[in-house]
């Protein structure tokens, strides 16, 4: 009797067991279920913002970043211009597998950086030497040229921000910026490699225009504003260092003068350097 009674509650417990492991399994099913739907939820709204970020990239700062490497060539001899496409060339051509991305915490949030280093991954060790000597020597121009663009790129921050906060209801991560010399050096390298518009002296003597040129006391500066908005104007030496500020405000779009005192000016050769919100523009200038 005794026996039988045991028996039936072992059998009792033993099929409790059974619901309980089956209602647990069919839980974790559910469970693995919903975190997949979740998942797929995340990559569809990553792609999408993905997606949305290259489309805002190419609609409103490639342009820009295009017009203001077109407008740089200026600082750029000529042997060197044609050893930038010569070296752009060859690493496009190029088949080397060593042509990829490089990891690490310092790569970080520099995008352009970790493109250009691949790139130049694909040349050889002597023209990977050359590309790094000839952006270290324009260094202090690419800095001054691109100083123009500080309040473009804290409107581009804060749309690519919000793009971020509308679409995947969070805000970006704040990465520990990690810089080093390499990393920094190949920032610049990006901007020398960078596609632009061949810019002819026809546009660009439609677009700003200086008279007389050269002049011994005075000039004036005529220059066309295509977007409403804050504009910089910036007088600057050969080496792209400011040396005056023209003017720094807000312009109707349009053709706008300036009357340009030269007397102080002890250099033969300078450039007028024009900031809007359609890049950065500039036109040599010389005095007698």
């Amino acid at each position: 009797m005794e026996h039988t009674q045991h028996k039936r509650a072992t059998l009792s417990l033993f099929c409790l067991l059974l619901f309980f492991t089956g209602l647990q399994s069919q839980n974790a099913d559910q469970a693995t279920a919903d975190l997949g739907a979740t998942l797929q939820e995340q990559q569809a709204l990553q792609k999408k913002y993905s997606t949305q970020v290259k489309s805002y990239h190419q609609r409103e700062i490639a342009p820009v970043m295009q017009a203001t490497r077109a407008a740089f060539n200026q600082y750029i001899s000529k042997s060197d211009q044609a050893l930038i496409q010569r070296l752009k060339t060859e690493a496009a051509s190029s088949e080397n597998i060593l042509g990829k991305l490089p990891k690490g915490r310092e790569w970080r949030k520099a995008n352009a950086a970790r493109r250009a280093y691949a790139q130049s991954r694909k040349l050889n060790l002597a023209d990977q030497e050359l590309l790094e000597n000839m952006t270290r020597n324009y260094m202090d121009q690419i800095d001054q040229h691109l100083a123009g663009l500080h309040h473009q790129k804290k409107n581009w921050d804060a749309d690519v921000a919000a793009l971020r906060s509308e679409i995947l209801q969070s805000t970006p991560r704040k990465i520990a910026k990690i810089s080093t010399d390499q990393v920094e050096l190949y920032r610049r390298a990006s901007f020398l490699l960078l596609d632009h518009p061949k810019v002819s002296a026809q546009d660009l003597a439609r677009s700003v225009a200086v008279f007389p040129n050269p002049a011994s006391t005075s000039q004036q500066l005529s220059f066309e504003v295509a977007y409403a908005g804050a504009v910089s104007v910036d007088l600057i030496n050969m080496q792209g260092q400011v040396v005056k500020s023209l003017f720094d405000g807000t312009l109707d779009a349009g053709v706008h003068q300036l009357d340009v005192d030269l007397t102080e000016q002890t250099a033969n050769q300078f450039i007028y350097r024009i900031t809007d919100q359609n890049g950065v523009t500039a036109k040599t200038a010389s005095r007698l």
